[in-house]
């Protein structure tokens, strides 16, 4: 919802902003009817990198407004190379505070009430953000569920 609010405010004040969803929503109808929205459907975890490379992003935004205790999402960004954007509450926080800032914004959680603000805030960001100078080079990273999980 929170994106969706973004993408129908980014849009409305003709911002700079393209929104790419790697994968699928609950609302992907919604999202289908915003011209700076793209949405990648759904992909093997397999793909996932190679996935996320393909999409030419600046950065990725972790919309998240739960303290997650892990977040395997914002493991695969860090490993992707890409700079993060997350609120600043739980793990995300924790482990993205260990991170330089020239490739990391956490964003107060009142924030999350307000999308332009966060419009406001990634766009300020942006251009001050250390971006490769390179494409993102995908990693090779793989494991089995067992040495994830353990026996």
């Amino acid at each position: 919802r929170l994106l969706l609010a973004m993408a129908q405010a980014a849009a409305r004040r003709s911002l700079p902003i393209e929104f790419v969803i790697v994968g699928h929503t609950d609302m992907d109808s919604a999202f289908a009817t915003c011209a700076n929205v793209t949405m990648t459907g759904r992909y093997r975890e397999e793909d996932l990198f190679e996935l996320m490379a393909a999409q030419g992003a600046h950065a990725v935004f972790l919309s998240s407004v739960s303290p997650e205790t892990y977040s395997y999402v914002l493991t695969t960004v860090i490993e992707a190379g890409f700079p993060v954007v997350a609120f600043n509450l739980g793990a995300q926080a924790e482990r993205l505070s260990d991170l330089t800032p020239e490739t990391t914004l956490l964003l107060d959680e009142e924030m999350a009430g307000a999308p332009a603000r966060i419009n406001r805030a990634l766009l300020g960001w942006i251009g001050d953000v250390k971006l490769p100078d390179t494409p993102v080079a995908v990693p090779d990273v793989s494991y089995s569920a067992e040495e994830y999980y353990g026996n």
